[in-house]
């Protein structure tokens, strides 16, 4: 089901923001984002695990590997298909976060200080 603002994923029951934000930001800074998000009336908010970022992606499709309909502003560029999820890296869970690339379908460990895309879930 999907709307402006949000997505609901009736096989996870998640809801998601639909948009993407207006920039780039390191892993704690998507965290308060998405902790300080109202939208569509909603306030609880959060950023998602690499788990349930896995499940938005639409590996039939490539550049990006989303289904564009729900998700219509997903970046397709190699610089800039990367969103930050909750979960950290266990080798070094101070040090470096799971992202989610959109363009092809991946996750990596990234830098806590690099600068990544947000997708809020609630």
């Amino acid at each position: 089901m999907i709307n402006d603002l949000t997505v609901l994923d009736t096989q996870t029951c998640l809801m998601w923001q639909r948009g993407v934000t207006g920039g780039t930001g390191n892993w704690a800074t998507a965290r308060a984002y998405c902790d300080q998000l109202e939208l569509a009336g909603f306030s609880d908010w959060r950023l998602p695990t690499e788990t349930e970022l896995l499940t938005i992606l639409d590996r039939s499709r490539r550049s990006p590997a989303i289904n564009i309909t729900a998700f219509p502003d997903t970046p397709a560029t190699v610089d800039h298909n990367w969103y930050w999820s909750a979960t950290p890296n266990a080798r070094d869970p101070t040090g470096y976060a799971w992202i989610v690339g959109f363009l092809n379908g991946v996750s990596s460990p990234c830098d806590v200080g690099s600068a990544e895309l947000v997708r809020c879930v609630r």
